[in-house]
């Protein structure tokens, strides 16, 4: 077996140089990400703030009961956590209402057919819709 160095050869040094030198290199940009994603999370707390503060907007397609129906459906998808508001805090409800409503007829009446047979079902096992 061949006796190891104790002594750093060049090539190691400036191996070692250099990955110090990237490292601190990279502070400033790995500083900035995280200041970037803190911003980010205040932007969609304030923005979610608002929504849930501003006025509801009036229904332009579903009625009364089918909108509660999508308010809850969507709510299952994207629950409120620790970190974020859910559906029903974003009211995304009024937001699938106004897509909806701009859609072709025959999309309209698939939700209208979907949420009617939805509703359907909770009566049936449920007897509430």
């Amino acid at each position: 077996m061949s006796e190891q160095k104790d002594n750093l050869t060049r090539r190691e040094a400036m191996k070692t140089i250099g990955v110090g030198v990237g490292v601190i290199a990279s502070l400033p940009v790995l500083n900035a990400n995280a200041a970037a994603q803190q911003a980010a999370h205040e932007h969609m707390h304030t923005a979610t703030q608002a929504a849930t503060d501003a006025k509801p907007q009036p229904l332009k397609f579903f009625t009364a009961e089918e909108n509660r129906t999508v308010v809850e459906m969507s709510e299952r998808i994207i629950p409120a956590d620790d970190s974020s508001p859910g559906a029903k805090a974003a009211r995304v409800s009024e937001y699938i209402d106004l897509v909806v409503s701009e859609s072709p007829d025959a999309t309209r009446q698939s939700w209208r057919e979907g949420l009617a047979a939805v509703n359907k079902m909770s009566r049936d096992k449920f007897s509430k819709p």
